[in-house]
């Protein structure tokens, strides 16, 4: 193999190669090659006109702080994309003029071959994800009375945004939400919610409905254990009446959220399991002369 590492946006491949770039994805995954904002880039290794890796990137600038997350790797030969990878950070690292984070996310799966990958890249685990399944149920609790879940309205995102981003880095996408992504969420059928305690705020969630599930993505407490301890059976409740009883609360936690770990385990959990690492790599700010 004589691979020439190329970096390349999608418009800028022959219509053959792409074609061949989309079958190294299964169907439905991979990025989005028909509407590619300009911030998301993909690079691509190939070898001679066959594409052997690629990887997407989205960046976000937002004053002094960059963010430019990695998705969708894909290869076909190992080595290439370690090449692929190596040229990207070094790419990376010289046009950053101010520090920078890359993130990513690798499944947890039985060999960790990806953990060690991007390990011997620079990459640091920075936290774990978790998946739990519960069941509905309707729990009766008095302190219940002073809890409300509501929808929030179309007129307050930007309020709910802003409180998602502040507390994003424990959240499993620790990605800054650009109202742009908010959008692509709510026309799937997302919506964001707000729990209150006695009149004050004191939780924030984006759910989204299956036929046998409610999900729950990024959700966060402010205040003590306490608060937890009653979110928790109390949103059991809360879908219990809405939705089928035979329906199950999924929710992803992560290592950083220690007060709803310890709550969702007092409960009636029907499983849990490891998701996947979020790695991180702090590029440094290029010096300037």
């Amino acid at each position: 193999m004589n691979s020439e590492i190329m970096y390349c946006e999608w418009p800028n491949l022959s219509a053959r190669t792409r074609f061949s770039v989309k079958a190294m994805y299964a169907p439905g995954h991979g990025p989005d090659f028909f509407s590619t904002p300009p911030q998301h880039h993909v690079y691509v290794a190939l070898d001679g006109n066959t594409p052997i890796a690629a990887l997407a990137t989205e960046r976000l600038d937002d004053g002094t702080d960059r963010v430019i997350r990695i998705r969708h790797e894909a290869y076909r030969n190992r080595y290439v994309f370690q090449g692929l990878l190596s040229r990207l950070l070094n790419q990376l690292s010289k046009e950053t003029t101010h520090e920078t984070m890359v993130l990513l996310q690798v499944v947890q799966d039985e060999d960790q071959d990806k953990l060690n990958l991007f390990t011997s890249h620079g990459f640091e685990a920075y936290h774990t994800s978790f998946n739990y399944v519960l069941p509905l149920i309707p729990y009766e609790k008095a302190s219940f009375s002073d809890w409300k879940l509501s929808v929030v309205d179309p007129s307050n995102y930007a309020t709910w945004l802003r409180h998602r981003n502040e507390h994003a880095l424990v959240l499993s996408d620790v990605f800054p939400l650009t109202e742009e992504r908010l959008r692509r969420f709510l026309a799937r059928n997302h919506y964001c919610y707000t729990l209150h305690r006695a009149g004050k705020a004191v939780g924030i969630f984006r759910a989204h409905y299956n036929q046998d599930y409610v999900k729950i993505h990024e959700i966060h407490l402010f205040g003590s254990d306490e608060v937890a301890q009653d979110a928790i059976p109390f949103l059991q409740r809360v879908f219990c009446h809405q939705l089928k009883p035979s329906m199950r609360l999924r929710l992803t936690v992560t290592s950083l959220q220690p007060e709803l770990h310890y709550a969702i385990l007092k409960q009636e959990m029907a499983s849990r399991q490891s998701a996947f690492y979020t790695m991180t790599n702090i590029l440094p700010a290029r010096a300037t002369r």
